[in-house]
């Protein structure tokens, strides 16, 4: 199943207005879960967080640096995508 929250600041949180929205596969279209229905509030304070974490020390890494360990994490994903609970 989908996750019916949201990632913000690095961890799970429900939307501010508790709305879901319904996700459907598309080979059958039965439902296979929702996922949270973020409002401008939600958006708000993702994007106040993503401010918060550049300004520190993501922030004040070179861009090369950032750049490496963004490869670094692709890879890394790529490495584990087919383990269980990945998916």
């Amino acid at each position: 199943m989908l996750s019916s929250r949201l990632l913000i600041g690095g961890k799970w949180q429900e939307a501010e207005t508790g709305e879901t929205i319904a996700m459907f596969s598309p080979s059958n279209g039965k439902e296979i879960g929702a996922i949270a229905s973020g409002s401008s509030g939600d958006v708000n304070r993702a994007v106040a967080s993503a401010r918060r974490a550049f300004e520190g020390t993501w922030g004040n890494l070179p861009a090369f640096e950032r750049g490496r360990l963004m490869n670094r994490l692709g890879l890394l994903i790529l490495e584990h995508h087919e383990e269980p609970g990945s998916d």
